[in-house]
């Protein structure tokens, strides 16, 4: 146990000098790869706040209104909505009748209520308005409506439009490969500069590392304190960024908000608190392994 503590102590001790003494290298490497964090950080909540909108979207899109023929008896309407409540598929079903549709029309369309005057009828047809659990099923409840006897003929039975569905889902694919392609691409980035910096940290000190493999350290006992430096470097760097972000999420959710109205975004304290988490992983995960990188090759005495 002593001999466990007293290594941990030369280890932690060393990594600490080792960080000060080549601090102009140690605190370039530090802060780019805190810029990279916070790259990283902004991607993370960026994609965030694009999925509250998407999924704002997904949910009016989830709807599906199935438009009846008209002078069909409320017993029909009944059995049919009945039977969309039963499928699994389906959260919630509404009727609405034609004096609603023309209301909800009316709020929609200027002068809506005008043009019902001068026509003397209401062309709108009564409709079940659904809402259902999965984007995806919208297509098998569309045609599964359309053979319905009481439902509306040809393009007329639904509002279901297939090409807007379908760029919705490719934009939500495509904005997280996006997401993760740019994590991949800046990790990687990360690593190399932390190898590169612990290289350079190691052939100052090549000749204290020989001298301390030719008396009989091992690999490990060398190659600990300049993991750890790269630790140090990895922590401070997720500190800075992390700062960085967590003061400016709300403000962008507050401006994002103000300017984009008629999305519903929210300041998300519990997703920031997880990429907080996950930029200190990263930044201890990055920082060892490009240390491990950059120290194994002066091994070999």
């Amino acid at each position: 146990m002593i001999t466990l503590l007293a290594t941990l102590r030369f280890t932690l001790v060393s990594a600490v000098q080792n960080f000060w003494r080549n601090l102009a290298v140690s605190l370039a490497a530090t802060c780019t790869m805190g810029a990279i964090l916070l790259f990283i950080g902004g991607i993370l909540l960026g994609t965030h706040m694009l999925n509250q909108m998407l999924t704002a979207e997904q949910a009016k899109a989830s709807n599906i209104k199935i438009y009846l023929e008209d002078g069909v008896s409320l017993g029909s309407i009944a059995n049919l909505q009945s039977e969309l409540r039963a499928d699994p598929r389906v959260s919630a079903v509404h009727f609405e009748n034609k004096d609603d549709a023309a209301k909800e029309a009316s709020s929609q369309v200027e002068n809506f209520s005008e043009s019902l005057k001068v026509l003397g009828s209401n062309p709108l047809p009564a409709s079940l308005n659904l809402d259902l659990h999965r984007l995806a099923d919208l297509p098998a409840i569309d045609t599964m409506a359309r053979r319905n006897a009481i439902v509306q003929r040809g393009n007329l039975a639904t509002d279901y439009n297939p090409a807007i569905i379908d760029k919705l889902q490719t934009l939500i694919t495509w904005a997280w490969r996006f997401a993760v392609g740019f994590l991949i691409v800046f990790g990687t980035l990360s690593v190399v500069i932390i190898m590169i910096s612990i290289r350079t940290a190691v052939l100052v000190r090549r000749r204290e590392v020989e001298i301390m493999k030719l008396v009989g350290a091992t690999d490990w006992f060398v190659r600990g304190p300049f993991i750890l430096e790269g630790v140090i470097g990895g922590v401070i760097a997720a500190a800075i960024s992390g700062t960085v972000i967590a003061a400016a999420y709300k403000p962008a959710v507050d401006h994002l908000r103000s300017t984009l109205f008629f999305f519903p975004l929210s300041y998300d304290g519990s997703y920031l608190a997880v990429v907080a988490l996950l930029l200190f992983a990263a930044g201890i995960g990055l920082g060892a392994f490009g240390s491990y990188l950059g120290v194994r090759r002066f091994l070999t005495v």
